[in-house]
């Protein structure tokens, strides 16, 4: 059995950070700059969700004074989130094919981990589905990568794991995984297949 992880976003999804800090810029007192300093000082709490939607959204609404209410906040925040349908697509042939098994590891927050459940039904196809937020911990620490494999029943040199950070796919190789750092899906796709046809080099 091997086993393929992803990451989202940049990979199944993709995402932009500059656009989001925009678009919550915009219904806020404070311009981007403070904005995003605030993301930044609130990012690893929300990422493994010591502080959840709510804790942010009132965070920001006492740090830069956001001006509406938490859905359209919400909506904001979620504003550069967008399926990337081929890639989806490529996972799932993954998972239905004898011998592989697909599952996720992402580093995210409640809301866009809400964002991510109800856009990409798909998820339902992966095992393990590990979300930083859901269990307090974010990639590149190697306890992610191993709570993984412990739920896959895995060993490392079975696993390859594919995301858009280079330190969290050297993350993976830490622990004895393969990894890929992902920037064009043809080649990753190669990667990904000389993986599954038993190549220890990717």
């Amino acid at each position: 059995m091997r086993a393929v992880l992803f990451d989202l976003g940049g990979v199944l999804v993709d995402y932009d950070h500059a656009a989001t800090i925009a678009a919550v810029a915009s219904i806020s007192r404070a311009g981007i700059g403070e904005v995003r300093r605030t993301f930044e000082r609130a990012g690893t709490d929300f990422g493994t969700g010591r502080l959840n939607g709510d804790g942010f959204y009132q965070l920001l609404s006492r740090e830069v004074g956001l001006e509406s209410g938490f859905q359209r906040f919400a909506e904001k925040l979620c504003i550069s989130q967008t399926r990337v349908d081929a890639a989806i697509d490529y996972a799932v042939s993954l998972a239905r094919k004898e011998g592989v098994q697909v599952g996720i590891i992402s580093n995210i927050n409640e809301i866009h981990a809400e964002w991510v459940y109800r856009h990409l039904p798909e998820l339902a196809q992966c095992q393990p589905v590990i979300m930083s937020n859901e269990v307090g911990l974010v990639k590149p620490d190697p306890a992610i990568y191993q709570l993984a494999l412990s739920r896959l029943g895995a060993a490392p040199s079975d696993a390859i794991f594919i995301d858009d950070s280079e330190a969290n796919a050297r993350g993976a190789e830490q622990i004895g995984m393969a990894g890929i750092v992902h920037h064009e899906w043809r080649d990753t796709r190669r990667q990904i297949e000389r993986f599954l046809a038993g190549s220890s080099a990717v």
